[in-house]
């Protein structure tokens, strides 16, 4: 019975050696940040780098965001080439550029399948765009570094009508105004901090007299953008951040619900 009894200590103290070897390899690693903030990218790649990799299904899955990243930076650098005037060397990249800029990942999908993008679009007025989702995400994560002492200035819209509400009007779900805004007490108004927004219009290019190639924007709508600064405190620390929110008022007054509803958002 003692020989059973050492051996099985034995065999508990190679366990706790091998665990306690295994431990001082091991290195955990605590990621704080709101969502959205890139904790799992970093996991990702530790994961790419330290270990195999991704598995073949992961390949295939990660292939049209891989060619849709492709196609909007093809399509970046077309648009900076046809913004400074660089023409393509020859006719033949001209056609590609055209056919890169009428094209996407979703549509290409699509007509795999034997539909149009268009035709399904036409479907859905309302596309769902988030109203005010990323900046929730911005607050949170001013509210983190605050907390731990970094200091940070964030910038955001600041939303008039809130994410709205919603109210079912013959059968049918619409949204209406919700002034979430009154009688807030946590945001100051920056009057003196005014900046003038162009909408529409077009530019205009001109030389000057060295002959130099000017742009010029002109026409259009001109909107004021107005700052609002929400402080951010930190728990238990002497920082406090900023939330700079911008405001800006529809020249034609009260904002049209049922231009929105129908999926009209410029008119609206």
């Amino acid at each position: 019975e003692e020989v059973d009894q050492k051996k099985k200590s034995q065999a508990i103290d190679r366990q706790l050696e091998e665990d306690s070897r295994r431990l001082r390899r091991e290195c955990k690693i605590l990621l704080l940040g709101s969502g959205e903030s890139g904790k799992s990218t970093i996991v990702k790649q530790m994961k790419i780098i330290h270990l195999k990799g991704y598995s073949e299904d992961e390949l295939y899955n990660y292939r049209p965001t891989v060619f849709k990243n492709l196609v909007e930076c093809a399509k970046a650098v077309i648009l900076a080439m046809r913004q400074f005037d660089l023409d393509l060397s020859t006719p033949e990249n001209k056609e590609y550029a055209d056919f890169l800029m009428d094209y996407t990942v979703e549509s290409a999908g699509l007509s795999d399948l034997g539909f149009r993008i268009e035709d399904i679009i036409e479907q859905e007025h309302d596309a769902a765009l988030g109203n005010g989702g990323l900046g929730r995400l911005a607050a949170c994560f001013l509210d983190s570094l605050a907390s731990l002492n970094y200091p940070a200035w964030g910038y955001g819209l600041r939303y008039r009508y809130g994410i709205f509400k919603q109210e079912i009007i013959d059968g049918y779900q619409v949204e209406v105004p919700d002034y979430w805004l009154d009688f807030n007490p946590w945001e100051f108004p920056r009057h003196d901090v005014i900046v003038d927004i162009q909408f529409y219009g077009h530019v205009n290019k001109s030389s000057d007299e060295n002959g130099k190639s000017i742009a010029h924007w002109e026409g259009g709508e001109t909107v004021q953008a107005v700052a609002y600064d929400v402080p951010i405190p930190g728990y238990a620390t002497p920082s406090t951040n900023n939330l700079r929110l911008w405001s800006s008022k529809a020249a034609s007054g009260e904002f049209d619900f049922q231009k929105f509803n129908s999926g009209d958002y410029e008119s609206s």
